[in-house]
């Protein structure tokens, strides 16, 4: 989920003051400590924000910000707890406070973000258990919503609380009983006595829930041997819905669900498109035993039409038979549809140098005239050909030059996923990108530098300043991890040719093991289901959630 708009906008009003009152976003933690203990509301508040905006930087601040809690002024009261929220873990200690005033305090805003702020700052269930359980039963429904949310994050789960999580997903609000449901399922086979109660929740009016009771039984009981033939049964049911709802369970079940391959293989075929793609995103979740839904997949790919049906290859590629749909994705890279070449490039990208036969086209894409795909194309050059200096400098160009910031974006994010020698344009580039109008160009700019480690030394400086200047709360916090992970050294492989491609180099017909390499045909090989090698899509596209609104100070 982005972040709110109307949280955005605040945090902007938050910086704006800031630079009025000529006082840095990061300003000097005793001063700001100080101004906690102000005779003014709108004082007190305001540095409660900029502390909590340093994120866990204000660390040695969290002790007054505890005592804060307990200011006569709700509106700061809420900006407080929100503040040791942003702190993140720690502000571990903060937990009896947070808890004690999501227990008693009177304002309904204020108890939903001390809950929302107990699951930020990690806090043990042995001291704030009993105050979610508690919140579970609140007269609001927001704190109910966010007590549940928070108790399905405790790592390691609070099983005290189970027994009242199920009774919370017959809540009369939808939203606080969907959000039950999934504190259920993220506890997974800690909450097995719920899926029982699940099952029957998948006959609940409320779309939300039907959905929510599938995932959660999918991830609470994959070892259940009740739960696969209820999938199979929906499986078979005439409603799509229903249909749609056991491929989504079977998504959360993993090599598990490999019981249930031949139904959803016959799935792949459902007048429903939304089912198909569900029997596409499930087999996928099987991992490589379920290698023999590799031709059905294919053959999924080429019935299908529009982006979705890129999810077949997707499901080839997790399944361990991606080079059964080169040549198909090859074919991709000519289409006169953008999503097909991007999609296109990256599935190639995914499948790694076993694809080397698309150089030709993959080389090609780096002169597309969509930015987009152009970075797709760098990247899949780089993961399947091994080139580092054309793929490079198409990154560079896109994240200085393009008008896209969703291209910019992903340049930015391709560049810290390089694995070789850096090219010496590659730092300096995503630099001056810290400077990006668009604030999640800024946010894969930090993280890329962070990931290149060692490398990115001499974006130190710049990236304290982000730390402490960025106007978004997301990039500060991002740019204090990226600041610590330039110590690690990454590691690199070597550049293109046989040794890149594997000892000895590839046979592109067919490997020395006896498995197909690369496809003319439809050979259909079973992988080494031990294999656990990382695929090309590990780094995170989703930005980060936000949390609950806070109120102004009066």
């Amino acid at each position: 989920m982005l972040i709110s708009r109307r949280w955005y906008e605040a945090m902007c009003l938050s910086a704006a003051v800031c630079l009025l009152c000529g006082i840095a976003v990061g300003g000097d933690i005793d001063e700001l400590t100080a101004k906690l203990k102000s005779s003014s509301p709108h004082i007190r508040a305001d540095a409660a924000r900029r502390l909590g905006a340093m994120g866990p930087d204000a660390a040695p601040a969290a002790r007054a910000l505890c005592r804060a809690l307990k200011d006569k002024n709700d509106a700061v009261r809420n900006v407080v707890a929100g503040a040791l929220g942003d702190i993140g873990p720690d502000a571990a200690s903060a937990g009896a406070d947070l808890a004690q005033l999501l227990r008693k305090d009177k304002a309904a805003h204020v108890r939903q973000i001390a809950a929302w702020a107990i699951g930020e700052i990690q806090a043990p269930g042995s001291v704030v258990g009993t105050a979610l359980v508690a919140g579970l039963k609140d007269k609001e429904e927001q704190v109910r919503k966010h007590s549940a949310l928070t108790l399905g994050r405790m790592d390691p789960p609070y099983l005290a609380a189970v027994d009242a999580l199920v009774e919370a997903t017959s809540d009369e609000s939808d939203d606080v009983a969907s959000s039950a449901v999934q504190a259920l399922g993220q506890m997974g086979e800690n909450a097995r006595e719920a899926v029982t109660g699940l099952i029957g929740l998948l006959n609940h009016e409320s779309r939300e829930v039907r959905f929510a009771a599938a995932s959660a039984i999918g991830q609470i009981g994959s070892e259940d041997p009740s739960v696969l033939p209820v999938f199979l049964e929906m499986l078979r049911n005439k409603d799509p819905d229903t249909r749609l709802k056991a491929t989504l369970g079977l998504s959360h079940m993993g090599e598990t669900a490999v019981g249930a391959l031949e139904e959803l293989m016959t799935a792949l075929d459902d007048p429903e498109d939304s089912v198909r793609y569900g029997a596409m995103v499930a087999i996928g979740s099987i991992g490589p035993k379920g290698w023999q839904a590799g031709p059905a997949l294919l053959e999924a790919f080429r019935k299908n039409t529009g982006r979705r049906r890129w999810d077949a290859i997707a499901a080839m590629i997790l399944v361990k038979q991606g080079t059964l749909a080169i040549t198909d994705v090859r074919k991709a890279l000519y289409s006169e549809d953008v999503d097909d070449r991007r999609e296109g490039a990256i599935s190639l990208a995914a499948i790694g140098p076993e694809a080397y036969a698309a150089a030709p086209e993959l080389r090609d894409l780096l002169k597309d005239e969509d930015d987009g795909v152009r970075v797709a194309g760098a990247r899949a050059v780089l993961d399947v050909l091994g080139e580092v200096e054309a793929p490079s400098a198409v990154l560079i160009d896109v994240l200085t030059n393009s008008e896209s910031s969703d291209a910019r974006s992903d340049a930015a994010m391709a560049m810290g996923m390089i694995e070789y020698e850096l090219p010496p344009g590659v730092v300096p580039a995503l630099m001056k990108a810290l400077r990006d109008d668009d604030r999640w160009v800024r946010w894969h700019a930090v993280r890329a530098l962070g990931f290149l480690g060692t490398d990115a030394a001499q974006a130190a400086s710049k990236l304290r300043q982000s730390s402490s200047n960025d106007p978004n709360d997301y990039v500060r916090a991002a740019a204090v991890k990226a600041l610590e992970d330039l110590k690690k050294t990454r590691k690199t492989r070597p550049i293109g040719g046989p040794q890149f491609m594997g000892d000895g180099g590839h046979d592109l017909i067919g490997g020395d093991d006896g498995k197909s390499r690369i496809t003319g045909g439809l050979v259909v090989t079973r992988p080494d289901t031990d294999d656990e090698g990382e695929d090309a899509t590990t780094q995170p596209t989703t930005q980060p959630e936000t949390q609950p609104e806070t109120q102004e100070a009066d």
